[in-house]
């Protein structure tokens, strides 16, 4: 029974993992240029395009502000 209760623990991880929306925003919350495709920082099971490595660091030390602003932007406000 253990064993399966870890497989069972595992694909649900696998099915959260899967489960990360891309909010598809094309402007970088955090310096308002175009996001580049390649750079993303996932918050609240949601992923975030940014414009360069650099901002991830600066959305991770405030997820809270530059997330409203992509979900803002995606929202057409």
């Amino acid at each position: 029974a253990v064993y399966a209760a870890s497989d069972t623990a595992a694909s649900s991880a696998k099915q959260q993992k899967a489960a990360v929306v891309d909010m598809g925003n094309k402007i970088c919350p955090v310096s308002s240029e175009k996001v580049d495709g390649k750079n993303f920082y996932e918050y609240n099971g949601k992923r975030y395009s940014l414009c360069c490595p650099m901002c991830a660091d600066t959305f991770e030390a405030d997820p809270e502000k530059y997330s409203a602003i992509a979900d803002k932007e995606v929202a057409g406000k």
